[in-house]
């Protein structure tokens, strides 16, 4: 037994099991199709089941909003859009635009505005620390690669 736990237990502290992606697609493709409740289960079973990244995650969020919204409870989506954004998803600034929609919808135009500001702010950073990134490696800035 004690060689089992060896070998599992780097596993379990580094998280390596692989993410399953699968019910991911599946409820995107049925929130794409309309059928926004049939993707909230998918989303939801995926949440449960498939081991997915933190990155995973935050993304799965946003669709679980998108697919709140457009299932008309909007609520439950701006609940998801936290969820989301608490991640500290790489895009911020989908999940705040994503936000506001529904603050707008709901009558809270000040809420919605600052999530607008909130994703206009957060892509401002993005672009010039990809600017200042390109300018201190100018090979990089050409797309070249150093192979």
């Amino acid at each position: 037994m004690k060689i089992s736990l060896t070998l599992i237990a780097p596993f379990l502290v580094t998280g390596a099991f692989a993410e399953d992606l699968t019910l991911c697609v599946q409820d995107w493709q049925q929130s794409q199709a309309g059928n926004h409740q049939k993707a909230l289960e998918l989303y939801a079973k995926g949440v449960e089941t498939g081991n997915l990244s933190k990155a995973s995650l935050a993304r799965t969020h946003r669709n679980m909003g998108i697919s709140s919204k457009e299932d008309k409870q909007l609520k439950k989506a701006i609940e998801f859009y936290n969820k989301a954004l608490a991640l500290k998803p790489k895009d911020p600034w989908d999940d705040c635009i994503n936000r506001g929609n529904p603050y707008d919808l709901l009558g809270g135009p000040e809420k919605a505005l600052k999530d607008y500001g909130a994703a206009l702010k957060a892509l401002v950073r993005k672009l010039v620390e990809e600017t200042l990134e390109q300018r201190h490696d100018p090979k990089k800035a050409l797309g070249m690669s150093l192979i």
